[in-house]
């Protein structure tokens, strides 16, 4: 008996463009890991020189509520540019070495906007490929419960193709024309910025790679090879919004904690923490915005994985991620993001990972138990140092040196605790008797301990050039263009006046780097 030849329904398009993800924030995370794609392949190919090379631009235009997403990758040849675009779950990407993986994640932005683009063009040819969808038609097609078109005829009457001339040698752009209502989210430049700190494939702030990273020998490594690119909102470029303190609490950071996740001697994932006083829980807003950091994330190809409360489940209690600024990124090929790409698909690597997670999260919560209580000894002591000083004849005195000694005792076994001695526990334990110190030395006066002293990245001259030390950021194309201007400033400059030039354009390099 032969078999019938499957359908494949119109509502399958309604699957992957109006009903993937409930947050419209995703597309661009969606998007932008395709770009991250495409440039790697870019530097594979010889197209670009590095990754470093590769850029990713979006542009948000609130006046006509449109969203352009624009990179530098490969692009697409002309022959392979609408089947590659129009077919449906037919990538040839593998989730291990690229972010993508199933192939759908191009029409997700489709059902917050009426039409969509895609517009593409690869090294080498003269002309690109336009790719247009009507998210509007598709809308009408799948409410008309008298049309029973399948899937790919309705791609097939929603799309149209043409070719399309452009300056740029290689590029692929994604344009959501005329964001619907409900989806204003989409075109706040503030919030799509905040957003992307958190969860794309950008580089850390220069603070944090040159103050903390620098002064951990392991995560400097691991740190050089991670992959990032340059992304930009509006031509205001993103990094990770990591700092040298806590935003929700003003904790300073201590150090970084590195940790590696094995199974016996199988590599899955390696992970950082930041060390602070842990004073206080990070609130889940700051500045009237979600707090970008907080809580330990997920990462994969430097992509985050779900939001920032994926892992709290795997704390001893959930609330106990909330401590804590941190990342984990998944190094092992088995393990992989699900389709929705909210938490990851089910292997045994991927369940073994969880399980490994379950006992470094009880170890991190050891670590600001330890925090808290040296925290409250510190408290107990200044109490009692401050009883003892006071004029105040009521005071009991004798009371209060038992307060101080039994303050001191605390510290002192609690320093000597198991957990005191670890790298993550040692610079809380020294930050909280610099504290106890400080109090004792005054009296019972409250007096900020000092911030410990950090060693100056080592400054290396490569070279008499001035924009020398532009070169580790901005490719050599970039470069000349900012030379270029230099030189038509000192042209056209007063003559009288060049030292203030000079000083303007040391101040300009020195913010560029």
């Amino acid at each position: 008996m032969k078999a019938p030849t499957p359908i494949f329904g119109k509502n399958i398009i309604e699957m992957l463009m109006f009903n993937m993800y409930d947050e419209c924030k995703v597309i661009y995370r969606e998007y932008i890991q395709n770009s991250f794609d495409a440039i790697q392949q870019a530097v594979e190919k010889g197209v670009l020189p590095s990754i470093n090379d590769g850029i990713v631009n979006v542009n948000i235009d609130n006046k006509h509520k449109t969203v352009t997403i624009r990179d530098n990758g490969t692009g697409i040849t002309l022959d392979k540019a609408s089947a590659t675009l129009l077919n449906i779950a037919a990538s040839e990407k593998d989730g291990y070495s690229q972010a993508g993986q199933y192939g759908v994640g191009r029409l997700v932005g489709a059902g917050f906007c009426s039409r969509i683009v895609f517009r593409t063009k690869a090294k080498g040819e003269t002309v690109g490929t336009e790719v247009a969808i009507n998210s509007d038609r598709a809308r009408e097609i799948i409410r008309d419960k008298n049309n029973r078109s399948d899937a790919v005829s309705v791609m097939a009457e929603i799309s149209s193709v043409s070719q399309i001339t452009d300056k740029e040698e290689h590029f692929f752009e994604v344009i959501l024309e005329k964001i619907k209502e409900g989806y204003d989210e989409l075109l706040n430049e503030d919030n799509i910025i905040s957003y992307l700190s958190a969860v794309a494939p950008v580089d850390y702030s220069f603070q944090f790679k040159n103050i903390l990273i620098s002064q951990n020998p392991e995560f400097k490594k691991l740190h050089s090879e991670m992959k990032s690119v340059r992304v930009s909102v509006n031509n205001k470029q993103i990094t990770k919004k990591y700092g040298l303190t806590v935003l929700g609490t003003g904790d300073e950071i201590l150090s970084l904690d590195v940790y590696h996740l094995k199974d016996e001697d199988e590599e899955l994932a390696w992970g950082w923490y930041a060390v602070t006083p842990f004073t206080k829980r990070i609130p889940e807003m700051f500045n009237e915005e979600p707090e970008p950091n907080r809580g330990i994330r997920l990462r994969k190809n430097n992509i985050q994985i779900g939001d920032a409360k994926l892992l709290d489940k795997h704390f001893p209690e959930s609330k106990d991620n909330h401590y804590f600024y941190g990342e984990i990124h998944i190094v092992n090929p088995e393990i992989v993001p699900d389709s929705t790409r909210q938490g990851l698909a089910t292997t045994h690597e991927a369940i073994r990972l969880y399980e490994l997670l379950h006992e470094k999260f009880a170890e991190l919560r050891k670590i600001y138990y330890l925090a808290n209580n040296l925290k409250r000894a510190v408290r107990d002591l200044n109490v009692g140092i401050s009883k003892i000083n006071s004029e105040d004849e009521k005071t009991d005195k004798i009371e209060a040196k038992g307060e101080v000694e039994k303050a001191l005792a605390t510290m002192e076994k609690t320093s000597d605790s198991e957990i005191a001695s670890t790298s993550g526990g040692t610079p809380i334990v020294t930050y909280f008797k610099q504290k106890a110190k400080s109090i004792q030395e005054n009296g019972g006066e409250e007096v900020p301990v000092e911030k410990p002293k950090r060693d100056k990245p080592a400054i290396k001259i490569v070279s008499t050039d001035e924009l020398s030390p532009l070169s580790a950021k901005y490719s050599v194309e970039s470069i000349k263009v900012i030379r270029k201007i230099f030189m038509l400033l000192r042209k056209k400059w007063d003559s009288d006046n060049k030292a203030t030039l000079e000083k303007l354009i040391a101040d300009i390099i020195k913010a560029l780097k």
